[in-house]
C-alpha cells in the first residue's frame, strides 16, 4: 500500500512540473530545473521564460549568448561572421583557420596544402620559398640563404648545402680534393687523399692511395709499401713493388705478414717463417727428421741432402735400394790402413804409411753390382820388398826399383837386358853386373821411346863391334877408347885410315862409319898421329908425306924437323924458309931502338902523372898524426914485410855471424899508418864485380913518416852471393921507387834473395825450349835442379826490361803451390835470366802422345790449373795466356798433391780498380787459338771470363791429347779460327767424352762471358766428379 502511495505521489508531482510550460526536467519538489531549447529559467517560481533568438549563437548563459557557431564571433550579443575560411576569430584577428587553411597573418587564412602551393596559389603567402631561400616572417618575404646553401630557415643557418659543399658553423665550404660527392659528403677522394667522415685528407708522403693517415695501399712507382708507409727501400728485401711492398726477401730472411723481412734461424739459408727452413744454410743439411743440422768436422763439403765430400780418412757409405743409389748423410771412418776411401770402409783410394794399394777384384765386382758401372776398386796391403816399389805416396807406388817400371799402380819387370826401363818394349839403361854385361850404341839410346829397343849382350868375338881392340873396360855404351890404329864411334871400334897411326871422329860433321882405309882422311875422321914419313896437318886432320914440304929432310907428326942447308924451319913447321942474315940484324937493331924510346916515354909519363896526383891528393886529404897507442896496435898487424900497417886485414863490415841484405850499403873503416922514416905513396886496386859495388875513399894518398889515414870501404851486394875476394894495396917508396904489395880480404855473405849470381847457375846444353823472351835451359843452382829462362839479346830494350821486371815482380807476389815457384832472377847485363823450379815432364802440351795419360790424371792436371786460375782471380789478376804450353807437369801420379803448375806471367795483368784507373786493358793479348770471342773482337772491357774460356779450350785439347784446331780442311787459313769463334761455333764433341766433363767444358767456352762459370765454381764442380784423384778443396774464408 505504501508503495502505491508513493508512486501516486510522484506521478502527481511530475505531472504538475511537466505541465508547467517549456520545462524540460522537473525536481522532486515539482519545480523546473531544466528548460526546453529557446527557453531559460530566470524566475524563482520555477517557470521557463522564452529567450530572445540570436542568429548563429551556439551556447547561451540564461538570456545571453556565450558562444557563436564556427566561423562567427560574439560581439554585443551578436554573432558576426569571421574572415574567409576562419573558424575562430575576434573582431580584429583570426584565431584558428578552417581545416587545410593556414593563418597567414592575424586575419587572413590561406589554403597551403602541397597541391595548392605547387600550383602557385598562395606560395609566398604560405611562407614557402624556392630552393636556397628562406621565408622571413617579419617581412613576409623569401630571402636568399647564405652562399652555396641549398636549404635554410633563417638568414644565419643552413640545413643543407649544395652538391660539393658541406655545412660547418652554418657556412657552406667546398669539399676539396673530392672526385665524387653525394650531398654534403664526399664519396670518392682524389689520388693521394683518403675519405674520413665525408671529408678528404692528405695521405702520407709518396702515397698514391691510402685508407687513412697511417695506412697507405699504393705508393709512387719508385717507392715501396712498408707498414702502411711508402719507403724507398726495405731492409733485406730482394724484390718489392709499390702495392704489396716487399714480396721476396734476400737469402737468410723470410717475409712476415706485415711485409717485413725477418732473420731466418742460423741453420736456414732460406725459410718461410721462424720455424720452417726451405733450404739449409752453408755447412748444414737435412737429416732424417727433415731438420737442418750442422755438418760435423769430418765433412768438408755438404749440400741440402747431406755431406758430399768427407775429410781424409772418412767416406760416405753407399747402398742400392730398388735400383737407386742412396748415400749416407754423415761420414764414416775408413779402415785403419786406408788414407782415403769411398762407398765402403775398405775400398781405399789411398793408403797409410807402409801400406801399398792393390787392385781388389772382389770389391770391383761389388762396386759393379752396386752401381752397374765398371770401375777398378782398390784396397791396401802391407808394403813388402816383393812389390819392387821403393817409394810410396799415399799408398801409390811412385818409384820402382831399377829392375822394374811403374805401370798404373804396379811395378812391372823390365826386359832381362835392362838395368832400368819405363816400358816393357825398350830399356832406359843397360844391365851391367859382374855376371851379365849388356850394351847399346849411344845413337840408339838417344832415340825416342820404343825406337831405343833392348840392349845387346857383350860379345868379344863379334867382328862388327871389334871389342877386342877396346883399350878400356866396355861400358853400357860400348867402347869409349880403342887401341892405336882404331877409333871409337857409336860404341864400337873401327880401324883408322892407312896413313894415320891414331885417329878420332870429326865431331863437327855428321858421324858416318868409314870403310875406306886406304885414304888418309875422310869427312868424318881426323888423324891424331901419323906413321913414319908423314906429318900431321892439324887444320885438315890429315897425314901427308914429308916430301910435300920443299927442302925438308926430316919430319914427324908436328911437321918438318930439319931443312936443307940455307933454309930454316918456319914457326908452324910447315915450310922451309931461305935464310937472310943482313935483314934480320937490321930489323933487330931497329926494334931495340924503338923499344928503348917507348920505355923512356912511358916512365916519364908515369913519373909526371904520379907527381901530379900526389900534389892533388895532398890538397884533398890531410893525413893525421896517430897516438902512440894506435901506432903500437898497428905495428902488430899482419903483413910484416909491408911497410904500411893497418888495424885489420879482413873486412867483414860488422856482420860476423849475420848475413848482409841485398841492395843495402855497409861501411867499414880501416886505419893505415906509415910507421917508417920514409915517405910512401899507397894505391888500392880492386877488380870490378857483378856481385857487388865497392867504393873506397881515398883510393890513393902520400903518407909522410908518422902519419896515418882512415880509408872508408862501402859495399853494396847486388845479388845472393858469398864474397871472398882480395883487394890489393900497393905501397911505393917515393924516394927509391921500391914497391910492396899486400892483400886486404873482403869477407861477406848475403842473405837469400831473388837476385841471383849468374856464375852459380850451371845450365845444361842444349836448350830444352824456346820462347819469345829467350831460351830455356835445364840446369842447377846450388845443387837444386832449376829451369833457366835466359834472355836472347845481351842488351835489353826498355820495353823488354819492363816486361822482364813485370814478370819477376808477379812471380814474387803470386806464391801458391799450383803456381811455378820463383827461385830468383839474374840482372847482370848479358846474363839476364828468370830461374824457376824445374818440371821433370815439361809442359802439358809436350806430354801428349809421349806418355799414357788416364782420365784421372787429365782431370787432376785440369784441377790444378783451375786452382791456380782461381788464386789469380781472387788476387784480382788476369793471366790472359792460359794454354797447355804454360802448364808445367811435375808428376804423372794423379794421387800426388800437385801434378801441374801454371807458368809464364808475362801477359798477366792486375784488374783491380786502382790498376784500371792507371791504365785500361789492352786488346789482342794472348794466343789466338785460346782467345775468347770478346778478346778476338778487340774489346778492352773483358775480365775474368777470358781465362775461363781459355781453360775450356785446354780441357778440350787435354781430353783428345792434341791441339784443337788441326783440321786443315776447315782451318786452312789463320783468320778462319777467329772468325769461327766469333760466330759462336765450337769444335765437335769427341767420342767417349763423359757427360759431366763436356757439360763443364761447354759452360767454360760459352759465347756470352756472363754465362761462363767462375774459377771457384769450376774447382767446386770438378770436386764433385766421381773420379779417383787427389782433389783440391778451396777453403772459404
Amino acid at each position: 500500500m505504501l508503495f502505491l502511495f508513493l508512486l501516486k505521489a510522484f506521478c502527481v508531482v511530475y505531472a504538475t512540473c511537466a505541465e508547467s510550460s517549456n520545462c524540460k526536467t522537473c525536481h522532486s519538489n515539482g519545480k523546473c530545473i531544466a528548460c526546453k531549447d529557446g527557453f531559460y529559467y530566470p524566475s524563482v517560481d520555477g517557470f521557463c521564460v522564452l529567450r530572445n533568438s540570436i542568429i548563429h549563437c551556439k551556447n547561451y548563459d540564461q538570456l545571453k549568448c556565450t558562444e557563436c557557431e564556427i566561423g562567427y564571433y560574439l560581439d554585443s550579443q551578436e554573432c558576426k561572421t569571421c574572415t574567409s575560411n576562419c573558424d575562430y576569430c575576434t573582431e580584429t584577428r583570426c584565431i584558428q583557420c578552417a581545416a587545410e587553411y593556414t593563418l597567414i597573418d592575424s586575419r587572413t587564412c590561406k589554403k597551403c596544402d602541397v597541391e595548392s602551393t605547387n600550383a602557385g596559389l598562395n606560395y609566398t603567402a604560405c611562407g614557402r620559398c624556392d630552393t636556397s631561400h628562406y621565408f622571413d616572417v617579419t617581412s613576409k618575404q623569401c630571402n636568399a640563404c647564405v652562399e652555396n646553401c641549398l636549404h635554410c630557415t633563417t638568414s644565419d643557418n643552413c640545413l643543407q648545402c649544395k652538391q660539393g659543399f658541406y655545412n660547418t658553423n652554418n657556412s657552406c665550404v667546398a669539399l676539396e680534393h673530392c672526385d665524387y660527392s653525394y650531398g654534403e659528403h664526399c664519396e670518392v677522394c682524389a689520388s693521394r687523399y683518403y675519405l674520413e667522415q665525408g671529408r678528404c685528407y692528405e695521405c702520407s708522403d709518396h702515397c698514391l692511395n691510402c685508407m687513412d693517415s697511417t695506412r697507405c695501399v699504393l705508393c709512387d712507382i719508385e717507392y715501396t709499401l712498408f707498414n702502411g708507409n711508402c719507403v724507398d727501400t726495405i731492409a733485406n728485401c730482394k724484390s718489392q713493388n709499390p702495392v704489396q711492398g716487399c714480396v721476396e726477401c734476400v737469402d737468410t730472411y723470410y717475409l712476415t705478414l706485415n711485409s717485413t723481412c725477418s732473420q731466418c734461424p742460423s741453420e736456414c739459408h732460406t725459410c718461410s717463417n721462424a720455424t720452417n727452413c726451405l733450404t739449409c744454410a752453408e755447412d748444414y743439411y737435412r737429416d732424417e727428421r727433415n731438420i737442418c743440422v750442422q755438418k760435423d768436422d769430418n765433412c768438408l763439403v755438404a749440400d741440402q741432402l747431406g755431406c758430399v765430400v768427407c775429410d781424409t780418412l772418412y767416406y760416405l757409405e753407399t747402398t742400392n735400394f730398388n735400383g737407386k743409389l742412396n748415400t749416407s748423410k754423415t761420414c764414416k771412418k775408413c779402415d785403419e790402413n786406408c788414407l782415403a776411401c769411398h762407398y765402403n770402409s775398405s775400398w781405399c783410394t789411398g793408403c797409410t804409411d807402409n801400406n801399398l794399394i792393390y787392385e781388389n777384384t772382389e770389391a770391383t765386382q761389388m762396386y759393379s753390382d752396386l752401381t752397374s758401372l765398371s770401375k777398378t776398386i782398390y784396397g791396401c796391403k802391407e808394403w813388402t820388398i816383393e812389390s819392387h816399389c821403393t817409394k810410396l805416396t799415399s799408398g801409390f807406388c811412385t818409384t820402382c826399383d831399377s829392375s822394374t817400371f811403374l805401370k798404373g799402380i804396379e811395378c812391372i819387370q823390365c826386359h832381362e837386358s835392362c838395368a832400368s826401363c819405363t816400358s816393357s818394349s825398350f830399356c832406359e839403361s843397360c844391365k851391367n853386373t859382374e855376371t851379365e854385361h849388356y850394351w847399346r850404341p849411344p845413337s840408339q839410346s838417344n832415340l825416342n821411346e820404343d825406337l831405343k829397343g833392348f840392349c845387346h849382350l857383350v860379345d868379344l868375338t863379334n867382328l862388327d863391334w871389334n871389342f877386342s881392340e877396346c883399350s878400356t873396360k866396355i861400358t853400357t855404351s860400348g867402347c869409349n877408347s880403342c887401341h892405336e890404329g882404331y877409333y871409337s864411334q857409336d860404341g864400337v871400334c873401327s880401324i883408322c885410315p892407312s896413313r894415320c897411326f891414331g885417329c878420332k871422329v870429326n865431331e863437327d860433321l855428321d858421324l858416318q862409319s868409314t870403310t875406306d882405309t886406304s885414304s888418309s882422311s875422310t869427312d868424318s875422321l881426323l888423324c891424331t898421329s901419323c906413321r913414319d914419313g908423314y906429318f900431321l896437318l892439324l887444320s885438315e886432320g890429315v897425314c901427308k908425306q914429308c916430301e910435300e914440304i920443299a927442302s925438308c929432310l926430316k919430319c914427324d907428326d908436328s911437321g918438318c924437323l930439319q931443312c936443307s942447308d940455307g933454309y930454316t924451319v918456319s914457326t908452324d913447321a910447315l915450310m922451309c924458309n931461305k935464310k937472310n942474315t943482313a935483314l934480320v940484324v937490321s930489323l933487330v937493331i931497329v926494334f931495340i931502338v924503338i923499344f928503348i924510346i917507348i920505355v923512356v916515354v912511358i916512365i916519364s909519363a908515369i913519373i909526371w902523372k904520379k907527381r901530379r896526383e900526389q900534389k892533388q891528393r895532398e890538397t884533398e886529404i890531410r893525413p893525421f898524426r896517430v897516438s902512440s897507442d894506435i901506432e903500437m896496435a898497428l905495428l902488430t898487424a899482419d903483413n910484416e914485410n909491408f911497410p904500411l900497417k893497418t888495424d885489420k886485414w879482413e873486412l867483414t863490415f860488422g856482420l860476423k855471424g849475420t848475413k848482409a841484405i841485398v841492395n843495402k850499403e855497409y861501411t867499414e873503416k880501416v886505419q893505415v899508418i906509415n910507421s917508417t922514416t920514409k915517405q910512401f905513396y899507397y894505391e888500392i886496386l880492386a877488380n870490378p864485380s857483378h856481385r857487388y859495388n865497392l867504393q873506397i875513399t881515398p883510393m890513393h894518398q902520400v903518407l909522410n913518416p908518422g902519419y896515418a889515414i882512415e880509408i872508408e870501404f862501402k859495399i853494396t851486394l847486388l845479388c845472393t852471393a858469398m864474397v871472398k875476394d882480395d883487394v890489393g894495396i900497393i905501397a911505393m917508396d917515393v924516394d927509391e921507387n921500391n914497391k910492396e904489395t899486400a892483400k886486404i880480404k873482403v869477407l861477406i855473405e848475403s842473405d837469400l834473395s831473388t837476385k841471383l849470381d849468374h856464375t852459380e847457375l850451371k845450365p845444361i846444353m842444349p836448350a830444352i825450349g824456346e820462347g819469345a823472351f829467350g831460351l830455356v835451359f835445364k840446369g842447377t843452382y846450388r845443387g837444386l835442379e832449376v829451369a833457366i829462362k835466359k834472355m836472347k839479346a845481351r842488351n835489353m830494350t826498355e820495353e823488354q826490361e819492363k816486361e822482364f821486371n813485370h814478370e819477376v815482380t808477379l812471380l814474387q807476389q803470386l806464391r801458391h803451390q799450383m803456381i811455378v815457384n820463383l827461385i830468383g832472377a839474374v840482372y847482370t847485363e848479358g846474363e839476364v835470366s828468370i830461374v824457376t823450379e824445374f818440371a821433370e815432364y815439361g809442359s802439358l802440351s809436350k806430354i801428349w802422345g809421349k806418355y799414357l795419360i788416364n782420365l784421372e790424371l787429365k782431370v787432376k792436371l785440369l784441377d790444378d790449373l783451375a786452382v791456380a786460375i782461381e788464386y789469380l782471380h781472387r788476387s784480382q789478376f788476369l793471366h790472359r795466356d792460359i794454354k797447355g804450353e804454360n802448364v808445367l807437369v811435375y808428376s804423372l801420379n794423379h794421387n800426388n798433391t800437385v801434378c801441374g803448375k801454371l807458368t809464364d806471367f808475362g801477359t798477366c795483368r792486375s784488374i783491380s780498380e786502382s790498376a784500371l784507373n792507371i791504365k785500361e786493358l789492352s786488346s789482342g793479348i794472348g794466343t789466338p787459338t785460346y782467345m775468347s770471342p770478346e778478346s778476338l773482337q778487340g774489346l778492352t772491357t773483358y775480365s775474368y771470363p777470358v781465362d775461363i774460356y781459355a781453360f775450356g779450350v785446354v780441357m778440350y785439347e787435354t781430353f783428345i791429347e792434341k791441339a784443337g784446331y788441326t783440321d786443315t780442311k776447315i782451318f786452312n787459313q789463320p783468320w778462319v779460327i777467329p772468325q769461327f769463334v766469333i760466330e759462336g761455333k765450337r769444335l765437335e764433341r769427341p767420342k767417349e767424352t763423359p757427360d759431366y766433363y763436356w757439360t763443364l767444358l761447354e759452360k767454360c767456352w760459352a759465347q756470352n762471358p756472363e754465362e761462363r762459370p767462375s774459377a771457384i765454381k769450376v774447382v767446386e764442380t770438378i770436386a764433385t766428379w766421381d773420379l779417383n784423384f787427389n782433389k783440391y778443396y778451396i777453403t772459404k774464408e
